[in-house]
């Protein structure tokens, strides 16, 4: 089967032109203001509220609120996805709310068939998106793959895309701002660092397998070689965050796992540390006045502490 790491000359090339204007992904990657508005826009959301005891206060953008901390809220990350964070005595949670995954050999079905309508060749990022939509589209008009009933295409082709010009099931981790860090030692759950809620559990449970095959995939697309012979590579995303993986059980017990070190867009500024709290306004202004005449200082602390925030901020 035709590997997708090194993207794609069309076969049978389909009028390309043509669906450029197209919806590419199946949900759109705008945010719902409103509860109502994203229960209607994403029923998959509104069953997931079902089953939630206490119902959480939704915030369109949760980065406007830095400092406040509700022990249960939710917010959209756009695509479709959704954050609910939960507060608890021990263990606090962060729960991606998304539609559910369709069976793995159903997925594996479809790309094969992809597969047989392309061949290696080289293209960007969005010609990339238009291509395989539009190839995915004729295999499901085709019938090349049996489709039940009840399965979603929409919710298909949004994991097809994930897989294919995603970063897999870490893509909604990836779409949240508000992470510093991403993490998973082994198989098991996926675990973060929030900006406003510190360390968090997740809900995505991942298996060995599946962190393997995400982590092939990963490496041979942006050109790195992951073996049992090269078990440790850094890959720097495009959106800046900074990927570090360990393969194989030979030197992690628990399995292959990784660590993402993400990066905010735009640099925090001192205002921004003294009003979450990090520095008082009469601190900065000493440092400031220390840095002027050229004092040089340290900055310590611990794991996650934002050591390296705050020495950006104040230089």
């Amino acid at each position: 089967m035709k590997s997708f790491g090194q993207i794609l000359k069309v076969k049978s090339s389909p009028k390309i032109e043509e669906i450029e204007e197209e919806e590419i992904w199946p949900f759109k990657k705008e945010c719902c203001e409103t509860l109502e508005e994203a229960v209607k826009e994403h029923p998959y959301l509104a069953s997931y509220l079902e089953e939630v005891e206490i119902k959480p206060k939704y915030v369109a953008n949760l980065g406007t609120r830095m400092g406040e901390r509700d022990p249960s809220i939710i917010y959209p990350l756009g695509l479709g996805i959704y954050v609910h964070i939960v507060v608890g005595d021990e263990v606090s949670k962060y729960n991606i709310v998304e539609p559910e995954k369709p069976d793995r050999e159903l997925l594996d079905k479809l790309e094969a068939a992809v597969a047989r309508l392309v061949s290696d060749g080289d293209y960007g990022q969005k010609r990339r998106e238009v291509i395989l939509t539009s190839l995915f589209k004729k295999v499901i008009k085709k019938k090349w793959v049996k489709i039940s009933k009840d399965v979603d295409e929409n919710v298909l082709l949004y994991f097809f895309l994930r897989e294919k010009v995603g970063h897999g099931f870490i893509d909604g981790f990836l779409a949240d701002s508000l992470l510093e860090d991403i993490s998973i030692p082994g198989e098991g759950n996926v675990y973060v660092y929030h900006k406003m809620y510190g360390p968090l559990e997740s809900n995505i449970v991942i298996s060995r397998t599946d962190v393997d095959r995400l982590l092939r995939n990963i490496s041979e697309r942006y050109g790195k070689v992951l073996s049992f012979t090269h078990p440790i590579i850094d890959i720097h995303l495009p959106d800046g965050s900074r990927l570090n993986v360990v393969f194989g059980e030979d030197i992690s017990l628990k399995g292959s796992n990784f660590t993402i070190r993400k990066f905010p867009e735009d640099p925090i500024s001192v205002a921004q540390l003294i009003g979450w709290g990090t520095f008082t306004a009469e601190m900065a202004a000493y440092l400031w006045m220390l840095f002027d005449v050229g004092v040089s200082a340290f900055v310590n602390g611990e794991t996650a502490s934002g050591k390296t925030t705050s020495l950006t901020a104040l230089t």
